[in-house]
């Protein structure tokens, strides 16, 4: 399920029909990260008090009409109006609040959704490189067959800490009762 593309598009083209800039970049008017950090937030604040809550849990949807992505998409802009407010120097064509709301709640359910996937993603991605890691070090540490299994094989010491032992060992053999 989360390794299926949503064709939501680019979430920088969907801020773009928001009024906000399309990149990263602060010094902008409306920069791209005022709006997808403040979602991000929501989102997770919207799992833990809203459907987590819920007898049984529920887990965030991926549609963007779903009543849950709605709901949390409708209450980001009930708390966030003022990011929607105002004159943008981007206005050519856009959508604007309050004439547009249902789009923009729209746009806001498809920008959580597509970050609910990506965060998904990001954690298989996170889990594989465990797995992958593990798997990497099993193999670099091979069970010798005459060994228990879990005990690796020490190497035998160097040369010269074998010399510095031999000499070792003859000095604890002297007598100094004498």
């Amino acid at each position: 399920m989360w390794d299926s593309c949503l064709k939501y598009g680019k979430i920088a083209d969907l801020v773009t029909s928001l009024n906000y800039n399309s990149t990263r970049g602060r010094g902008t008017a409306r920069p791209y990260s005022d709006l997808t950090t403040k979602t991000l937030k929501h989102r997770k604040d919207f799992i833990k008090n809203v459907l987590e809550e819920r007898d049984p849990p529920a887990t965030f949807p991926v549609i963007f009409d779903d009543p849950d992505a709605q709901l949390c998409a409708s209450k980001f802009l009930e708390e966030n109006v003022t990011l929607f407010e105002g004159a943008s120097p981007m206005l050519d064509s856009k959508l604007a609040y309050p004439t547009d709301s249902g789009e923009i709640i729209n746009v806001l359910a498809k920008i959580i959704c597509t970050q609910e996937v990506m965060y998904h993603r990001n954690q298989l991605h996170v889990e594989a490189r465990k797995v992958n890691k593990e798997d990497t070090i099993a193999v670099a540490t091979p069970v010798m067959d005459d060994e228990p299994v879990g005990q690796t094989s020490i190497s035998p010491p160097s040369k010269a800490k074998q010399t510095s032992e031999e000499q070792m060992h003859e000095f604890e053999y002297v007598d100094l009762s004498l």
